[in-house]
C-alpha cells in the first residue's frame, strides 16, 4: 500500500512537471514571437475591472494580461493591445492599450 502511494505522488509530481514545462514551453514561443514581429496588436477582452485596473483575455495569443485602462471601459469590452517590456529568460511581458 505505501509502495503504490509512493509510486501515485510520484506521477502526479511528473504530470505536474510536465504540465508546467508544455506551459513555460508556449509562453516561451509566443514571446520569441511577439520579440520577431515589433509592430504586433491584438485584441484584448476586458473580463474584470477593479478602478484603473483591467484584466484582460488575448485570445489569439491564449494569454491574460492586466492593463491600467484609460478610458472608461465595461467588462467584454474589446481593446486593442501592443506588446510591451518583453522578458524571454523571465517568460514575462506587459502589454499596453493603443
Amino acid at each position: 500500500k505505501d509502495q503504490m502511494i509512493e509510486r501515485i505522488g510520484a506521477g502526479d509530481a511528473a504530470s505536474m512537471a510536465t504540465s508546467k514545462a508544455e506551459r513555460n514551453s508556449r509562453i516561451h514561443w509566443i514571446l520569441v514571437y511577439l520579440k520577431e514581429n515589433p509592430n504586433w496588436t491584438g485584441e484584448a477582452i476586458i473580463v474584470e475591472i477593479k478602478g484603473k485596473n483591467a484584466t484582460c483575455l488575448i485570445p489569439s495569443l491564449g494569454m491574460e494580461t492586466s492593463l491600467i485602462i484609460s478610458t472608461q471601459k465595461k467588462q467584454n469590452d474589446p481593446v486593442i493591445v501592443k506588446a510591451g517590456n518583453i522578458n524571454i529568460p523571465e517568460l514575462s511581458v506587459s502589454f499596453q492599450e493603443i
